[in-house]
């Protein structure tokens, strides 16, 4: 997909190759491709924009939601479980996915060197599950050298563990990287020890660092947000605690307020996440919970928007309500929003599986004052300071003066 900027004939910004995680059913990276494309406009010529795990063109990004307006959240039925892979298979298949990679990238050559610079930006890409990330990773910075094109890595996470090889090939990607700044401290920890580097902070792409946001609406629809997902890797053993507090917590709520429940419980939109969701729903029908998988980035920020506090265990559940002004509570088994929330100062707000109860969660829901203090609290600087650094130097690429459009 490309983006075009208007700009003077006699000045052209440079032109931008993004390589982010687009193109599925997660609501919260195409939160975060359009906070990349709202994060260049203005100081680019234009953005392509390109998958990092498939190193395609990205597509209309309103055609993956075709196939989703027509599925609402079904009952929950256990699926057989998937035939474990040897390891002589997994090796193999991860040989012949860097084997492809390389063979993809020959293809998308010619369009990156159309452009100025190369930015891989947003979402967990600095992570090794089966090399998948690193395999790309790689390619992209073997061509960024061929090409002799800047090659930059802007708001990215690490996640789990890394595997020797997979360690190897994230260290020599960041070893190749002109401008690196991650989304938060402990990603900044685990690269700097990986490079012998300080690695600056930038935040994640779908959260603007601007004063608080307009709270809306004027009048809330719903008491609680939940957002309910599925754990994944090594964290999946927390999934039925996790779901077990999130039930208790509604019941307890329902048993203190007195009244009819005003509670949202919701993905986004990522098709792991159903089950579990649904899971929860049906135990919880009958205190006033209702259900929604959000079709649309529109619609998930119009749902979070009418919800007066979000209880968030995806990051970009937490991320999409601190941008549209709704104070957040973080609870899950994983520990990427506590690790995004901290890196704010916003630590306080951040509970981990299973070391919290339900009676913390409630105290922190009552909390009012402290939650609607949360953008007060936001440390913001040290990434003001990274994205101001990027921009200017993003400008002197292009040759024409820093102005906004």
């Amino acid at each position: 997909m490309t983006d075009q900027h208007s700009t003077s004939n006699a000045q052209r910004g440079p032109r931008v190759a993004a390589f982010g995680e687009w193109g599925n059913t997660n609501l919260g990276d195409w939160a975060i491709h359009e906070g990349v494309l709202n994060f260049f406009r203005g100081f680019v010529s234009g953005v392509d924009c390109f998958q990092c795990g498939a190193l395609q063109p990205l597509s209309d990004p309103s055609a993956y939601t075709a196939g989703l307006e027509a599925r609402g959240l079904q009952p929950y039925a256990r699926s057989a479980a998937a035939p474990s892979v040897g390891y002589a298979l997994r090796h193999l298949k991860r040989s012949l996915r860097g084997v492809r990679q390389e063979f993809m990238m020959r293809r998308l050559m010619p369009r990156l060197a159309a452009c100025d610079v190369i930015c891989v930006g947003g979402g967990t890409l600095l992570t090794d599950v089966n090399l998948y990330f690193p395999q790309s990773l790689s390619a992209i910075s073997r061509a960024a050298e061929e090409l002799r094109k800047p090659l930059w890595c802007l708001g990215c996470g690490a996640e789990g563990e890394w595997s020797a090889r997979g360690r190897a090939m994230i260290a020599d990607f960041v070893a190749h990287c002109d401008f690196i700044a991650v989304r938060d401290r402990d990603t900044a920890e685990r690269i700097a020890d990986l490079s012998g580097k300080h690695i600056p902070l930038f935040g994640d792409f779908a959260l603007p660092l601007v004063s608080r946001p307009s709270r809306v609406p004027a009048a809330r629809r719903y008491m609680l947000g939940i957002n309910i997902s599925a754990m994944q890797q090594s964290w999946a053993t927390h999934q039925q605690e996790y779901e077990s507090i999130m039930v208790e917590l509604v019941r307890t709520f329902a048993a203190i307020t007195g009244r009819d429940m005003e509670i949202a419980l919701f993905t986004t939109g990522a098709t792991q996440d159903d089950y579990p969701a649904m899971r929860v729903y049906q135990q919880l029908s009958s205190v006033g919970a209702t259900i929604h998988r959000p079709d649309s980035l529109d619609e998930l920020r119009t749902l979070v928007s009418e919800c007066e506090i979000v209880l968030a265990t995806r990051l970009h559940a937490a991320i999409i309500a601190l941008a549209v002004g709704r104070p957040v509570i973080g609870i899950s088994p994983t520990p990427t929003v506590e690790n995004f929330l901290t890196t704010f100062g916003l630590q306080r707000f951040s509970f981990r599986v299973p070391n919290t109860t339900v009676s913390d969660l409630i105290t922190a829901i009552g909390n009012r004052s402290g939650l609607d203090s949360q953008w007060q609290l936001m440390d913001q600087d040290d990434c003001m300071r990274t994205r101001d650094k990027a921009l200017t130097q993003l400008a002197q690429l292009g040759h024409w003066p820093m102005t906004a459009s």
